[in-house]
């Protein structure tokens, strides 16, 4: 596997982690279609439960906005929507998915927490969904699943940071865990899912996975970045977002 996404094995666990981490492994291209090919290999090589992780600090800084000068609309876009997929393509994998997030957990990056099953954070760790200012809708559905329609609109609007704590009472997060105490909780679930064989298992999965609003969601977000200037708008947002912290010193 390409080295912006480490890939490992061990038993039935497949283990996903984003490996750029001087970038806060922001999403570019190549890591959002990383991902993708991962996890075909995940599922292809029989893997029941997967963990994805970031390397350094930070699990993931969000949307890639490095090579923005360089980007059209056109670009920025397509890369919107190819996050998208790959969300749904997540949403409904027939197998367990567990993520375990530190540091900044931001935009897309929250987005891919928030559609796992087991959403784990250490006490430190910050969220933020800051897309709306972008003009994008990605992810707000299934935001609003997790933490009710009231917060996730709080979240959406304000682009505030949520603590660890927030999230876990908020049903964001599952539960609170450090590094340290992450492999024994991950030995615990490889357990839990080999307690049912595989075939049993895929028909559970298939039965709890719902496509239900994914096509809605794709068409939403489809409108939000075909409407003309997606790529001023980020421009503006990000001028906005450093002028602030700026401010802040």
């Amino acid at each position: 596997m390409t080295s912006v996404v480490r890939y490992t094995q061990s038993g039935d666990v497949a283990h996903l982690t984003l490996n750029r981490p001087q970038k806060g492994n922001a999403l570019a291209s190549d890591i959002v279609d990383a991902l993708d090919l991962a996890l075909d290999q995940a599922i292809a090589d029989g893997a029941r439960l997967i963990v994805f992780r970031g390397a350094g600090r930070h699990f993931c800084t969000g949307f890639d906005l490095s090579q923005l000068e360089q980007e059209t609309d056109a670009d920025l876009a397509h890369r919107f929507l190819r996050i998208e997929l790959l969300l749904q393509k997540i949403a409904i994998a027939p197998l367990m998915t567990v993520c375990w997030a530190q540091g900044r957990i931001t935009g897309a990056g929250a987005d891919i927490f928030a559609v796992c099953d087991v959403r784990l954070c250490p006490p430190d760790a910050k969220f933020a969904f800051p897309g709306a200012g972008f003009g994008v809708v990605l992810g707000t559905r299934r935001l609003s699943l997790r933490v009710g329609a009231v917060l996730a609109g709080e979240l959406v609007f304000s682009g505030h940071e949520m603590s660890a704590k927030r999230a876990e009472h908020s049903g964001l997060a599952t539960d609170i865990v450090s590094a340290e105490g992450l492999d024994a909780l991950i030995k615990a679930f490889e357990e839990r899912v080999a307690r049912v064989d595989v075939t049993t298992a895929g028909i559970l999965l298939k039965q709890t996975r719902s496509r239900e609003g994914l096509d809605g969601d794709l068409a939403e977000l489809a409108r939000s970045v075909a409407r003309p200037g997606l790529k001023t708008r980020i421009l503006e947002h990000r001028a906005k977002v450093l002028a602030g912290r700026a401010a802040q010193l």
